[in-house]
């Protein structure tokens, strides 16, 4: 990609919020499906569900 701004001065700073808003994505995609609550409630619905049904 070719802009017509500095290349050093945008490129650096396009790069620096990229990575940055790619990693803090990461990082609350992970803690959520790393948390405890979010993982053991679809568990529970369907054991709810299935005990229900079976």
């Amino acid at each position: 990609m070719n802009y017509s701004f500095p290349d050093d001065l945008m490129g650096d700073a396009s790069q620096r919020g990229f990575s940055m808003c790619r990693s803090l994505l990461r990082h609350s995609v992970t803690a959520f499906f790393s948390s405890t609550s979010w993982r053991q409630a679809p568990k529970r619905s369907m054991g709810s569900v299935t005990n229900r049904l079976g």
